[in-house]
């Protein structure tokens, strides 16, 4: 009759009488060898997605290993044989290992996770390890912990009465500290000491709005200075090039202005000679430079000039002056506009004027200075 195998390891039992001469070789092929990698064997496995243990009767296959190392992949499903045995796992994927006989329970074994995994022969189950054993061992200090607080009355003190108080050490003995006031109706409320016990204080609300205020005032402030700026305009021409600008007699005539020094005034610009500024409070600081067209003394005037409204918005006080020689004329005040404005600066001069004698000093020559500061 022809050999038949065990159920759980697939070993090869020989009849009585069967292979004549050849027994020792199959019993130590078929069957010793299969218990040592039953008992003791090592396969190595790369796992992602699902993979079937291979299973040969009286033959070398994965599912009588002893030990499956799941080496890399991603994890999946590792389908078994329906018979009792023990797996001693290790999973170095990046997913879960299950087990499974495809009926039954499941087990599974975590990424980084060593295992034991028993099947009866249609569930599998997943014995402790490392992780499993660690947790253990957190729960059981926490209950050891919670008995000796709740007991030892010696060497930690007693409970009873004391709730919500905190526990203090002295270095030597364990006391408890009063916990802290009841908290209801206290909203808003500072908690204060007299080194004894601790209450509640109040009029905090009142402080708080007073540093709600304060800050509002901040933001006020902060909100008005966000709107402030400078601009600089002049009339500039090369060094030893005389001013351009020229008037007739007892006339108000514009001034040219070619440059733009500064402009940190949002929607204030330059065009044409003429000046545009949005609403606000100006700080003007103007100096003009021109020369009397004869040789008559003469008065002389600056202005600056609201083209918008056709009204004068800051002018100077009278200059008088003999000869053609230049004449400074400084124009300073302050003024507000409810909405954006054009203006041109201009002087007068009684006999007419030009546009200044040139200093020729190498440096750039400067007939008309115009500074507006913004400060609301």
């Amino acid at each position: 009759m022809p050999s038949s195998f065990t159920a759980q390891n697939r070993l090869e039992e020989q009849n009585p009488g069967e292979n004549l001469n050849t027994w020792g070789s199959r019993l130590n092929a078929n069957t010793t060898a299969l218990i040592d990698f039953a008992i003791s064997g090592y396969t190595a496995l790369t796992l992602s997605g699902a993979i079937a243990l291979t299973s040969a009767n009286g033959a070398a296959d994965q599912a009588r290993s002893a030990i499956l190392d799941f080496t890399s992949g991603a994890g999946g499903t590792v389908a078994i044989p329906g018979v009792s045995h023990v797996y001693q796992v290790r999973n170095a994927t990046s997913g879960d290992v299950v087990f499974t006989t495809g009926s039954g329970t499941t087990a599974t074994v975590e990424p980084g996770s060593f295992a034991t995994v028993v099947c009866d022969g249609t569930n599998c189950y997943r014995f402790a390890d490392a992780a499993d054993i660690a947790a253990c061992l957190s729960a059981a200090e926490v209950y050891a912990q919670g008995l000796a607080f709740s007991s030892s009355s010696g060497q930690l003190p007693g409970q009873a009465g004391n709730a919500g108080a905190f526990l203090t050490t002295n270095g030597l003995t364990a006391n408890w500290a009063p916990g802290l006031p009841n908290q209801t109706g206290q909203a808003g409320a500072l908690l204060a000491t007299n080194g004894s016990a601790a209450s509640w204080s109040t009029g905090v609300s009142s402080s708080l709005a007073n540093v709600s205020t304060s800050l509002a005032g901040v933001s006020t402030s902060l909100a008005a200075q966000s709107g402030q700026g400078a601009a600089w305009f002049t009339q500039s021409q090369a060094s030893g090039t005389a001013g351009p600008d020229t008037g007739g007699p007892s006339a108000w005539t514009g001034r040219s202005i070619n440059t733009t020094g500064l402009n940190t005034i949002g929607g204030a610009s330059l065009a044409s000679s003429q000046i545009v500024l949005p609403a606000g409070t100006y700080e003007a600081d103007i100096v003009t430079v021109f020369n009397d067209t004869n040789t008559s003394s003469d008065g002389r005037k600056a202005r600056l000039r609201n083209i918008t409204d056709a009204a004068t918005a800051l002018v100077s006080p009278q200059g008088y002056q003999g000869g053609a020689l230049n004449d400074n004329i400084a124009l300073k005040g302050l003024f507000t506009i409810a909405a954006a404005k054009t203006f041109q600066i201009q002087n007068w001069a009684a006999n007419g004027y030009g546009g200044g004698v040139a200093a020729s000093s190498g440096e750039v020559e400067i007939y008309l200075s115009a500074i507006f500061r913004k400060f609301a």
